[in-house]
């Protein structure tokens, strides 16, 4: 099935009304933009591992491709409803339009080059069933190879964002591969910067198999409660394009009293460029450094240190992206 918005790229919304017997219990949401090379995949990883406990439906919401992604969903897997927008709309408007037109009771946003290996939905939903106070949690991500992708992360700051660009990460990846370096290592990344990089590359004892509280998880394979949706009227702020805007929600969603948690399942595959080496486009570095100016302007106070150094660190980023 496809829907075409038209020129309607706000079509439902928070307020939207659907009987109660149409709700999913899962209601599965891929944003595609040119997508065409993974969504094929992408789609046939959750329907090979599909829940099988759940009243699930899977939306994919098209971008303005230009490639016939859409097309090829439309195609290849006739049970999955295909919302088509004239415009990029960016990532947080197109999941918004996607959950609001296939309400449930959760939201699974699902990356179009993300990959599943087994049920782990099931597993997921049983979880959160007996947890209501989580409101947005994260399944853990790898590459391709399997090796750990960070999934959750701590708030950003001005010294998170300080060690990241003296390249700290690289030194910790360094340590965390031989003996003596992880011990050195651990009591360092203990600080709240630097705990979930502990969790995903090193693993605390007697706490990897189970899930765990995080500041925010990564909009690639995140589970989002309808109670949340409607609390932030609708998901995500529409004011961010791309970047930013996963971890604006789970800021938003812990301001009213919801709980986030990177849940304990087998990982989700990433691409996430795997492989490529293709140079970040100009507009795209543009793209991120006006959404994350954005962010900096909502969440510290103009003026102050915070602000000030925050911008500045996002203006020295922006510099090495076009250089690099």
């Amino acid at each position: 099935m496809t829907t075409d918005l038209g020129h309607h790229p706000e079509a439902g919304g928070a307020g939207s009304q659907w009987p109660s017997e149409a709700l999913a219990d899962i209601s599965i949401i891929i944003v595609i933009y040119n997508s065409l090379e993974t969504i094929e995949r992408s789609v046939a990883s959750i329907l090979s591992h599909f829940p099988q406990r759940y009243r699930t439906c899977i939306t994919v919401v098209d971008n303005g491709s230009t490639d016939g992604g859409g097309e090829v969903v439309r195609e290849m897997f006739p049970d999955v409803t295909v919302l088509g927008s004239e415009q990029n709309l960016g990532f947080g408007r197109a999941a918004n339009i996607g959950m609001a037109e296939a309400p449930g009771r959760y939201y699974y946003l699902h990356q179009s080059d993300a990959y599943l290996q087994s049920n782990v939905l099931d597993k997921a939903f049983d979880y959160l069933d007996g947890q209501p106070d989580i409101g947005v949690a994260g399944l853990p991500l790898v590459f391709p190879d399997q090796s750990p992708q960070t999934a959750a992360y701590a708030f950003s700051s001005p010294w998170k964002w300080f060690f990241q660009g003296v390249g700290v990460a690289t030194l910790a990846r360094w340590m965390v591969r031989s003996r003596i370096g992880a011990f050195l290592a651990e009591p360092l990344i203990r600080l709240a910067w630097g705990k979930t990089y502990l969790h995903t590359h090193m693993g605390l004892e007697g706490e990897h198999d189970r899930a765990r509280e995080v500041d925010w998880v990564c909009g690639a394979a995140m589970i989002l409660r309808e109670e949340v949706r409607r609390q932030l009227n609708g998901g995500f702020d529409p004011r961010y394009f791309l970047y930013g805007e996963d971890e604006d929600l789970c800021i938003e969603a812990r301001k009213r009293g919801w709980r986030v948690e990177q849940l304990a399942v087998r990982p989700v595959i990433h691409d996430f460029g795997w492989g490529k080496n293709k140079k970040t486009s100009p507009r795209v570095i543009q793209i991120k450094y006006e959404n994350l100016k954005k962010f900096i302007d909502k969440h510290f106070e103009r003026g102050s240190l915070s602000w000030s150094a925050m911008r500045l660190f996002l203006s020295i980023k922006h510099f090495w992206w076009r250089v690099l």
